[in-house]
């Protein structure tokens, strides 16, 4: 793909950094333009960018690129992050820097313009700028990532999840009341929610009993979402996801934790990894299906709750074998417990039973539990290639949250 990337004076350069590891890939043409004040920021947030390969930079006063014109085919633009006096001259239709004049462009050959703003909260004006470039085409991104802020207490985390949740039905509810426009609101509720399991497999029907504060935090959303939908007309939807991974998961979560050691582990840069309760059963599926489904939920007419899983459940235990023998790993010289991540009260056992969205909405899920763990332990058996190299080099490295060594 043909990709331009810009950044412009907000804060969140980190969100850029991220993009361009993700882009690093020979499959890709990329074209990276930095605002002034984009580049202060960079120095004083991350200092300097780490650039692969394939970038191709350019000045945000030259307007010789060749993506300043409509004869040039690009796939998409990316502006990350995006500040809100960015947002406003695309909203307006200015052209006197780079950045704008490509963001007109795209706009106008209705090619794909994602905008990432960061800054909150928003003023009216702001508001009113992000619908007018979402009305001329513009994928509007907010980067927003509120689990990241590692709550320590279950107040905290009930604010971001539960009354988070509240707090954007309120505001869905109170918008389309003053503007008379429909928005369709998509609540990620989740498997922990059936915690201390009441039947299996466990449906849309099946009752919540969590066994954790995020579970608990879960289920005031997911009823919130249900009660606003039936006491105010929402078109809002929840989609009740078990355990969806992927190579981007986080590396505390425990499949991407023990994926990440499969791949450090085999570069000679950890020896062991050591976990909780090997026997817990999970239904574990690849999130980019899920990631459709969600879609496929918001495309329908009428709101509603589905379950998204693979109706299959193995062990942790079972995953990890996978994941180690796909390496050419002896899961057992490797694997050891301990009991500092046991969990206060145990979810013993998940599995969904997605039959209702496959019946309404045609969904399955097209990757297997193998497969899964294939792809995680590919991705990461070449990230810890690369560190190898950058330490063999003599570069000092940070540590990764969830190892063991």
């Amino acid at each position: 793909m043909r990709i331009v990337l810009a950044a412009t004076g907000a804060s969140g350069t980190l969100y850029l950094q991220r993009l361009l590891d993700h882009l690093d890939d020979e499959a890709h043409e990329l074209h990276l333009i930095l605002s002034p004040y984009a580049k202060q920021v960079v120095q004083e947030e991350v200092g300097a960018l780490r650039l692969p390969a394939n970038v191709t930079e350019h000045s945000d006063k030259s307007m010789n690129a060749p993506f300043a014109s409509g004869s040039a085919l690009f796939d998409a633009m990316i502006i990350c992050p995006c500040s809100m006096g960015t947002l406003g001259r695309i909203a307006a239709g200015t052209s006197e820097t780079l950045t704008l004049r490509a963001a007109d462009v795209f706009l106008k050959e209705r090619r794909r313009l994602i905008l990432v703003p960061r800054e909150t909260p928003w003023n009216l004006i702001h508001a009113r700028n992000a619908v007018s470039v979402i009305e001329a085409g513009a994928v509007l991104l907010p980067a927003m990532p509120s689990f990241y802020s590692r709550p320590t207490t279950f107040e905290e985390l009930a604010d971001t999840v539960g009354m988070g949740a509240l707090r954007l039905l309120e505001a869905v509810r109170d918008y389309q009341q003053q503007s008379g426009r429909q928005v369709r609101y998509y609540q990620a509720s989740s498997s922990e929610q059936y915690g201390k399991v009441m039947e299996v497999p466990q449906k849309e029907s099946t009752p919540f009993y969590p066994r954790s504060p995020y579970a608990c935090a879960k289920v005031m959303a997911h009823w919130a979402t249900v009660n606003y939908r039936e006491s105010y007309g929402l078109h809002a939807s929840c989609g009740i996801l078990f355990n969806h991974e992927s190579p981007r998961r986080g590396e505390t979560f425990v499949t991407r934790k023990i994926t990440r050691a499969v791949g450090r582990i085999k570069m000679g840069l950890q020896q062991k990894v050591f976990l909780g309760n090997l026997e817990s059963k999970r239904d574990w599926g690849f999130a980019g299906d899920y990631v459709k489904m969600m879609w496929l939920m918001l495309q329908q007419d009428e709101a509603d709750d589905y379950v998204i899983a693979t109706n299959r459940t193995i062990t942790v235990r079972e995953f990890a074998e996978m994941a180690f023998a796909h390496a050419g790993l002896d899961f057992k010289k490797h694997v050891d417990f301990d009991p500092r991540y046991l969990r206060p009260a145990e979810v013993e056992l998940l599995l969904g039973d997605p039959a209702k969205a496959k019946k309404k909405l045609g969904w399955e899920p097209t990757t297997s539990v193998e497969e899964l763990a294939a792809m995680m332990v590919d991705h990461d058996l070449e990230m810890a290639k690369r560190e190898k190299t950058l330490r063999d080099a003599g570069h000092e490295m940070p540590a990764f949250a969830g190892h063991d060594q």
